[in-house]
């Protein structure tokens, strides 16, 4: 897991000193509202890669414990 932590290679996008970024930092920045901008640029440290396999096995077995209803 330790290999998929935050936004691997694509979190130069928040450097704006970036010059091979530059143009995907503009881009992005202008997508996206202040608050967004600044939690993706916040999330570059905590955000994990899940696989699709790894989150249906957990939702699967949280419904077998007896959860009703999982809401993401």
């Amino acid at each position: 897991m330790a290999k998929y932590v935050g936004w691997g290679g694509c979190a130069n996008v928040f450097n704006p000193n970036d010059a091979k970024w530059s143009k995907r930092h503009n881009t992005l920045k202008s997508l996206l509202t202040c608050d967004q901008w600044n939690s993706a640029k916040l999330s570059t440290l905590s955000a994990f890669y899940t696989p699709d396999f790894l989150s249906k096995t957990i939702y699967n077995e949280l419904v077998e414990a007896g959860f009703a209803q999982v809401h993401f």
